[in-house]
C-alpha cells in the first residue's frame, strides 16, 4: 500500500517538532531551577545579621504566646495576618531562633518564583514567564520582605497562587482550579487584608476579556462562597472601624505628585 506523499512530508516535521519542543521545555524547567535557587540564595543571605524590628517581634510574640492570649488579640483587632500568625505558631514547633521564624517568609516568598513563570508562561509564553521569574527573584523589595517576620511574602505567594488559579479557572474550567481559587484566596485576604482589592481589581478585565457566560458564572459562585469564609473579616472591620488599618496613610494629592517625581 502506498503511503501519500502530503503523510509521508508531515510525519518527519512532527517528530522534530517534537524533538525540538521535548529539549526546549527542558531548558526552561533547568533555566527556572536555577533562578529558585538564586532566589533562596538572595533571600538567606545575612537572615540573622539584625534583630527583630517591633512588628517582626510582635510576629514572634503572636507565634508562642498560649492559645487564648492569640485568640484575644484577633478578636480585638488583629484580624489582620491571622493566617500569618496561625502558620507560624506551627513553624515555632520546629525552631525559634530569628534566622528560623523568618525562613518562612524565605520559604514562601522562592516559592513564588514558579508561580510567577507560570502565570507568565500561560498568558505571554516561556519566554516571557522565564523573564519574569528572574525579574522577582532579584528584585530588591522582594528580597528584603523575604527576610522579615511579616506576612508580606505569604501574601505575595497566596496572591499570585489565586491569580493562577483565576487563570486556569478561565481556561480550562476544572473543579479543581475553582476550588483552588476560592481556598487562595480566602487565605490571601486573612494572610493580607489588601490582597482581596487585588482580587476585585481582576474582575474588570476578566469580564472584559472572557465572554464564556457558563465559566464567568461559576466563577461568580465561587467569588461568592468565597465571600462567606470571610465574612468573620468584614465583621471585625466593620465593628472595629478605621483602626482596623490605622497603619495606612491617607493618600494626599501632595503625596501622589511626589511619588510620581520619584
Amino acid at each position: 500500500m502506498r503511503t501519500s506523499p502530503a503523510k509521508s512530508t508531515l510525519e518527519p516535521q512532527l517528530a522534530s517538532s517534537a524533538e525540538v519542543s521535548a529539549p526546549s521545555s527542558f531548558r526552561s524547567y533547568q533555566l527556572l531551577v536555577a533562578i529558585t535557587a538564586l532566589a533562596v540564595l538572595l533571600r538567606s543571605l545575612f537572615l540573622s545579621s539584625k534583630s527583630f524590628w517591633m512588628d517582626e517581634g510582635f510576629s514572634a510574640f503572636m507565634a508562642q504566646t498560649d492559645f487564648t492570649t492569640f485568640m484575644n488579640y484577633v478578636r480585638h483587632g488583629e484580624i489582620n495576618m491571622v493566617a500569618y500568625y496561625g502558620l507560624l505558631r506551627l513553624w515555632t514547633h520546629f525552631g525559634r531562633g530569628e534566622a528560623f521564624i523568618r525562613s518562612l517568609s524565605v520559604l514562601a516568598s522562592a516559592a513564588t518564583i514558579p508561580l510567577v513563570y507560570l502565570i507568565g508562561k500561560r498568558l505571554c509564553g516561556v519566554r516571557v514567564g522565564i523573564v519574569a521569574a528572574l525579574l522577582l527573584a532579584v528584585h530588591p523589595g522582594h528580597v528584603e520582605y523575604a527576610q522579615e517576620a511579616r506576612s508580606y511574602a505569604l501574601g505575595v505567594f497566596l496572591l499570585c497562587l489565586f491569580t493562577y488559579f483565576l487563570l486556569r479557572c478561565l481556561y480550562t474550567g476544572s473543579v479543581l482550579a475553582y476550588l483552588g481559587y476560592a481556598g487562595a484566596l480566602v487565605l490571601a485576604v486573612y494572610t493580607f487584608l489588601l490582597t482581596g482589592l487585588v482580587a476585585l481589581s481582576q474582575w474588570p478585565v476578566v469580564l472584559r476579556r472572557f465572554k464564556s457566560a457558563h465559566r464567568l458564572g461559576s466563577l461568580a459562585i465561587t467569588l461568592a462562597c468565597s465571600g462567606l469564609f470571610l465574612l468573620p473579616v468584614a465583621f471585625v472591620v466593620w465593628s472595629k472601624g478605621p483602626g482596623v488599618a490605622d497603619w495606612i496613610r491617607l493618600v494626599s494629592w501632595h503625596t501622589l505628585g511626589r511619588s510620581w517625581r520619584l
